[in-house]
């Protein structure tokens, strides 16, 4: 059911417009990049607060904490890529490299005491697995473009659908935080380049959240990956079985994470857009009329049923945004 209301929603922006160019100083992407910016690095354990988030990111004051200057700094990363994204979704290309991983985790790496590359020594993993051979990264890397190339062009030419894209997108980050490539900052890499790719299909980025919660179904979601994969990210002799490994798999877990971030990102967008662009006026979910009980009305946007946005403990939404009977017309 999610899936068909993800793509009311995304026909939704498509009548919109579709995505702009992430900018912070746009309304549309404000909030979402500052949440992405702030989360990205709370899930490596730095805790930033939104107050200091939106301070640093979009009333552009200098941090005053280490750990701000790191959500600067992702942000500033992140901004990179996300720039390179949009323009590959408006000429319709996927201009990603091999040497991007490089650059991109060398930006994130800026002013801390790590090898900024791909280099790396340790074998253990913390849950108790294995990484994959340093020696056997760059095989690896290229075959994880492979697989972003391909699924990207399928999802562009309606080869695939929604459904199948957010699987893929779920896989292939899995894939590329099972790999490793890099000393430090593997996760923060691998979220930008799954949000490079969301850009680049024309949907708007995901902020995967950083409390602790969230972090344990995250890295559980990524666990259960490496399982479903066995031994063969492990073992050379195996690697020629990836690509059907990875079409065999579901990933269950990362793919259910994803399909509700997305939808949460898509109200972002589109609620932002219908009051900047459309005169719209969000009202608490109490306030709107439609013969239904506060409860009932709660349990239907829980389910996605309405465009809302949550503010607090509140639930802000319109009549208007009831996709069970398309009275949102644009």
């Amino acid at each position: 059911m999610l899936y068909e209301l993800l793509g009311k929603r995304i026909n939704i922006l498509k009548n919109l417009g579709g995505i702009s160019k992430p900018a912070v100083y746009k309304p549309e992407w404000c909030g979402i990049l500052t949440e992405e910016a702030r989360n990205s690095v709370m899930i490596e354990g730095f805790y930033v607060s939104l107050k200091e988030a939106e301070a640093v990111l979009a009333e552009k004051e200098p941090p005053h904490s280490a750990n701000a200057a790191k959500a600067l700094r992702y942000h500033k990363a992140a901004t990179v890529y996300y720039d390179q994204a949009f323009a590959d979704k408006v000429k319709g290309t996927f201009s990603l490299v091999f040497e991007d991983f490089r650059k991109l985790n060398g930006i994130l790496m800026l002013d801390e005491n790590q090898y900024a590359g791909l280099r790396r020594d340790e074998m253990s993993a913390p849950d108790g697995g294995k990484y994959p051979d340093y020696v056997d990264v760059p095989l690896l890397l290229d075959m994880y473009l492979d697989y972003i190339n391909s699924r990207v062009d399928a999802y562009r030419t309606k080869r695939i659908n929604i459904k199948e894209l957010i699987g893929f997108v779920a896989k292939q980050h899995c894939y590329f935080e099972a790999i490793h490539p890099f000393e430090d900052g593997n996760g923060r890499v691998g979220r930008i380049l799954t949000n490079y790719i969301l850009i680049a299909c024309g949907l708007p980025l995901i902020s995967i959240r950083g409390e602790d919660e969230d972090i344990n179904a995250y890295f559980a979601a990524i666990k259960e990956f490496k399982e479903q994969m066995g031994f063969t990210l492990t073992l050379p002799q195996s690697y020629h079985n990836i690509p059907d490994k990875l079409y065999e798999i579901t990933a269950e877990k990362m793919t259910d994470m994803i399909e509700e971030l997305l939808s949460d990102s898509l109200d972002m967008y589109i609620c932002s857009l219908l009051v900047k662009e459309k005169g719209y006026v969000l009202k608490p979910l109490g306030s709107i009329k439609t013969g239904l009980s506060i409860l009932n009305l709660k349990k239907l946007t829980e389910r996605r049923n309405f465009i809302a946005v949550k503010q607090g403990r509140e639930w802000y939404t319109h009549e208007d945004f009831d996709l069970r009977n398309d009275k949102l017309k644009i």
